[in-house]
């Protein structure tokens, strides 16, 4: 059992999600990484090999709650990524957050894809005009 104040995190990052893979990892940032007085290595914490028939639920259930989330195929060196992001916040902040280090997050994507099938309809109904 793993019990998480999500008002507390910053970012929720699904790492290992690829093909073929049976079970994946899930990151969550803590916001207070930014505060001084914080040590890197405690403002987050990896649930590791969750098997991948939770996956679609977990993301869900995130979602509802409104938490910020990304993901990718591999596992993350947060201590670094964290450190980068403190030394580079400013600049960080101003182009769009952790959008800047991960591309645009999974809710962003569902929405252009969603676009993308739009435009591909549209497409497709005038392509025969021609």
């Amino acid at each position: 059992v793993c019990i998480i104040e999500l008002d507390s995190v910053d970012l929720a990052y699904y790492e290992r999600v690829r093909g073929g893979n049976t079970n994946f990892d899930l990151t969550f940032v803590f916001k207070q990484f930014l505060d001084e007085d914080s040590k890197i290595a405690d403002c987050w914490t990896r649930i590791t090999a969750i098997d991948m028939k939770f996956y679609d639920n977990v993301k869900e259930v995130l979602q509802k709650s409104k938490l910020v989330q990304f993901e990718g195929t591999t596992q993350i060196n947060w201590n670094n990524v964290l450190k980068d992001y403190i030394k580079n916040f400013d600049d960080i902040s101003k182009d769009g957050g952790w959008e800047v280090i991960f591309g645009a997050n999974d809710d962003e994507e569902e929405d252009e894809d969603d676009e993308d099938e739009e435009d591909d309809d549209f497409k497709g109904a005038s392509s025969g005009s021609g």
